[in-house]
């Protein structure tokens, strides 16, 4: 989806957003942007014009007609957005995954966000919890996590153990038996390395 909508509005407004298309490098620099300014933003609630300031967009009518056609090609999308919104409406309150509540009053953009990020949270704590338990109960120290920063778990894992440490962890953070809200797998991506400003990607499970 991120891919599409560069290509598309490359498409829509050539040698604007970028320069040589064949570019790889430029092409992945500003996929990234319209996933983390126009897709992400859209699907999350911003405004047009907050998405228009994100992409460097200031005609308004482009923004809007960009956003009408988001609105449009993802239709589920939008239902899936005023349903909640209906539902604050009717109940004031929405819920996550985990039923848990978040009640009125909640920006629009809230609305729509809290259910997404709010259980994707609980997913990573649900996992730290588990994984920290099992280092416990199994003995393995290097198991448990010491660090969560939003969607990410940090573990401090001698090099010669990591290959056992992840067949561990992996099927830990992906086991998704207890969730009967969650119809689709989970991924996660690996990275490694000394210290947190020098990491590689070793894949994604």
């Amino acid at each position: 989806i991120h891919g599409w909508w560069a290509t598309h509005l490359d498409s829509l407004f050539p040698g604007v957003f970028l320069t040589d298309p064949t570019d790889k490098v430029a092409f992945k620099e500003f996929r990234n942007k319209c996933k983390n300014g126009l897709v992400f933003p859209f699907c999350f609630g911003s405004t047009y014009d907050s998405v228009g300031e994100n992409m460097g967009i200031k005609d308004k009518a482009i923004i809007n007609m960009i956003g009408d056609e988001f609105a449009k090609k993802h239709e589920g999308v939008t239902k899936w957005q005023n349903a909640l919104k209906q539902s604050m409406l009717h109940n004031g309150y929405i819920v996550n995954g985990f039923k848990r509540r978040f009640r009125a009053p909640l920006r629009p953009n809230q609305i729509i966000n809290y259910p997404i990020q709010s259980t994707a949270s609980d997913l990573v704590i649900t996992a730290m919890s588990r994984l920290a338990r099992q280092s416990v109960v199994e003995k393995i120290p290097y198991i448990c996590p010491r660090i969560n920063i939003h969607d990410d778990l940090s573990f401090y894992i001698p090099t010669e153990k990591l290959e056992e440490a992840l067949m561990i962890i992996l099927p830990t953070m992906l086991d998704t038996r207890d969730y009967e809200f969650l119809p689709v797998p989970l991924l996660a991506e690996v990275t490694t390395g000394q210290h947190w400003a020098d990491q590689h990607e070793l894949g994604t499970f």
